[in-house]
């Protein structure tokens, strides 16, 4: 007689391969009692689903916790060709995909490139989803996403400065360990708590050869650095359910201007700007995003301190 299957949890998280009609997907269940909802959380460009499993802990309970593994990134299955990438329409039809398997309305969560998605899969299935906790999503002001869409069309695409970041990454690591050593305190990860790199590390390498490789491949976070999210003002004019926006006082990625634009076209969007905050505001408060959570699942006010 087989061993029953251990039960997913923030400490034994389970990472399933679920079949969508795009394809198999990678999730990671980080548990959750069987009659609360779901909580789904997509990561930003680069990262991975358990990423954000500190994040996201206190979450259990109260929710279903679960998180992907984006096109390309982390073990998805899907096919990912840098070369095929011109849009974050594949990410959204991706998590659209993912949403209707679940079979019931969910909430959402999502950290920059998982924000965008997050909000492009609302604009298209908006009658399942019960709230969205958006943390730095990119929002591209309108006339920059205007000039990279004629620039393609016209075959002028070119690398930005983060796309070329990404492709002079290291690629390859003797262990986890050096991994981990060669992020902590440096680029991205400067203001990442240890743990929150470890977690990083054992979702986005993969072995090779005796050693560790990334998982995102600079090459596929390169193209999607160097694409844009599509059409972000329609979607949020079709979503149904309270938004609560965070976004970063320091380098964000969703700037004041836009973040007021797409407030005229979703008036449930309530947004906030968070002092002493970079685009990892995830990782520098996350006590924010349990309790933007909270707040949606309780149909409450959300008061940043």
């Amino acid at each position: 007689m087989s061993e029953p299957s251990p039960e997913p949890s923030i400490d034994n998280p389970l990472r399933r391969e679920i079949q969508t009609a795009r394809g198999l997907q990678s999730v990671y269940d980080f548990g959750g009692p069987a009659d609360a909802p779901i909580l789904h959380f997509a990561h930003a460009n680069g990262f991975n689903g358990l990423t954000y499993r500190h994040i996201l802990a206190p979450l259990v309970g109260p929710f279903r916790v679960r998180a992907w593994d984006a096109r390309g990134h982390g073990f998805c299955p899907l096919p990912a060709d840098p070369k095929r990438l011109h849009g974050w329409t594949p990410y959204r039809d991706d998590l659209v995909a993912l949403i209707k398997s679940f079979g019931e309305p969910v909430f959402l969560g999502g950290h920059s490139l998982g924000g965008a998605s997050s909000i492009m899969a609302g604009g298209v299935v908006p009658e399942l989803v019960r709230g969205l906790v958006l943390a730095e999503p990119v929002l591209p002001p309108t006339a920059l996403a205007i000039g990279v869409g004629i620039a393609r069309g016209l075959g002028l695409g070119g690398l930005n400065p983060m796309a070329r970041a990404a492709l002079r990454r290291r690629r390859e690591f003797p262990d986890h360990q050096t991994m981990v050593e060669a992020y902590i305190g440096r680029g991205a990860f400067k203001t990442w708590p240890r743990r929150l790199i470890e977690d990083y590390v054992s979702g986005g390498a993969k072995p090779v050869d005796g050693g560790l490789t990334l998982a995102c491949s600079p090459e596929w976070e390169a193209a999607t650095f160097s694409s844009l999210p599509e059409n972000l003002s329609r979607a949020f004019g079709r979503l149904e359910c309270p938004v609560i926006l965070l976004t970063g006082a320091h380098g964000s990625t969703a700037p004041a201007a836009m973040v007021l634009q797409v407030k005229l076209f979703c008036r449930q969007v309530d947004a906030h700007r968070i002092d002493g905050t970079s685009h990892f505001l995830p990782m520098e408060r996350p006590d924010l995003i349990e309790r933007a959570a909270h707040a949606l699942l309780a149909g409450q006010a959300f008061m940043p301190a």
